[in-house]
């Protein structure tokens, strides 16, 4: 809505790599573009990339595009009017003639990846849309993922990316992992699932997360089936840029997760873990890692509809609640801004709770009266108040 086009960097060397074609895209297209990137796993990540010689920018870089884009700037010796007051008929006429720079981007983007030298797209193949811009692109690309179904997916979710993006067919899946992860293949024009160069075999997800690759055993004590792929990811990045990984157990035994990723407290004799829960997808797999643990555990949840979260809470109902329904729930409460909504979804599925609009005071109670295993998930903006919430308490005598 905000008119922008977005690339997202999923490594350092992404990072790099896509900060460039960004700047040539925009040039080019004459849209916004946002680049980005996750802002706990790559901005703390310590890793060596290659970088783009200036003089291989200099090469690639169009300077009719920067001379367009210098014509455009406002500038007293050709103003322009802007802003003017319409109704809405013209205005939307002026929008619609606006619709060709958006349809000409994805092109344009893909044109701009081919220029920049040397870039190698690391992809999870079990994601289709991510499979077919990596096949789509014309850069070589390399694949992680899991190719023998691991847990029986038992939930409901919204399966996003259900169609083929050569030719519109539905997709037929042998079976997802979750989401719209999975083994896939269309029955109309023969995309399917890549040949994965980094396969993970015999997944363990209990307490903890076990797999094997490369013939490599790789344990780490985190919980949810998603740490798979992200801990696959890492050694795919390690792997693709030329290291052999020979040290990567130890590098998982001494990372502590923080930031609300699974971030692991002690209050008062209270084990308490904090993690962030922001879209369906996500908060399903959150579910699924508290219910791994066997024990009775208190549950808070908090849910705010700040402008960062989006005052759109809808999707609180594409989440299976009705998973925290097992006899091993000693107690539910709900808080944040959007507590009441929390609570009248829990209701829809049966699920009783206490409501404490107050985040600290919520997890006082608890800690005070609970069972001694609590677990906090919060969504985005709820996150670090929170998590200073929990560092004062663990300070405190």
């Amino acid at each position: 809505q905000t008119g922008f086009a977005m690339l997202c960097s999923s490594d350092v060397q992404e990072v790099m790599d896509l900060a460039l074609v960004a700047h040539l895209a925009t040039l080019r297209a004459s849209v916004p573009f946002l680049h980005f990137f996750d802002g706990f796993r790559t901005s703390h990540e310590v890793s060596k990339i290659e970088m783009i010689d200036y003089e291989d920018i200099k090469k690639i870089v169009d300077m009719k595009d920067i001379e367009n884009f210098k014509k455009r700037a406002l500038n007293p010796e050709h103003p322009q009017l802007n802003g003017t007051a319409q109704n809405p008929d013209i205005y939307f006429q002026g929008r619609e003639a606006g619709n060709k720079y958006y349809d000409a981007v994805p092109e344009i983007v893909e044109e701009m990846m081919k220029k920049v030298p040397d870039m190698k797209v690391i992809v999870n193949g079990d994601d289709a849309l991510s499979a077919y811009l990596a096949m789509d692109c014309g850069n070589p690309f390399v694949t992680y993922g899991i190719s023998k179904p691991v847990i029986e997916n038992k939930t409901n979710e919204i399966r996003e990316g259900r169609f083929c993006k050569c030719c519109g067919e539905r997709l037929v899946y042998s079976f997802y992992h979750y989401s719209q992860l999975g083994d896939y293949r269309c029955p109309k024009c023969g995309f399917k699932r890549p040949e994965i160069n980094f396969d993970a075999t015999d997944v363990k997800v209990d307490d903890q997360i076990a797999f094997t690759v490369e013939d490599k055993r790789i344990v780490a004590n985190y919980k949810g089936f998603y740490n798979v792929y992200n801990i696959l990811a890492a050694y795919a990045g390690i792997r693709t840029a030329g290291f052999k990984a020979e040290h990567f157990n130890e590098m998982l035994k001494k990372f502590n997760p923080e930031n609300g990723r699974n971030e692991q407290f002690r209050i008062k004799g209270t084990s308490v873990v904090l993690n962030l829960a922001k879209n369906p997808a996500g908060f399903n797999q959150n579910i699924s890692a508290v219910m791994q643990d066997e024990s009775p555990k208190d549950i808070i949840i908090v849910i705010n509809d700040n402008a960062q979260d989006g005052k759109d809470i809808s999707w609180l109902w594409d989440v299976d609640f009705d998973l925290f329904g097992g006899d091993n729930i000693n107690s539910i409460t709900v808080s944040g801004i959007r507590c009441q909504d929390m609570r009248l979804r829990l209701k829809y599925v049966d699920i009783p709770s206490m409501l404490e609009s107050d985040v600290e005071t919520a997890i006082r109670k608890r800690i005070e009266d609970g069972c001694g295993n609590l677990y906090v998930l919060v969504n985005y903006t709820a996150l670090f108040g929170t998590r200073n919430i929990l560092k004062k308490l663990e300070g405190e005598k």
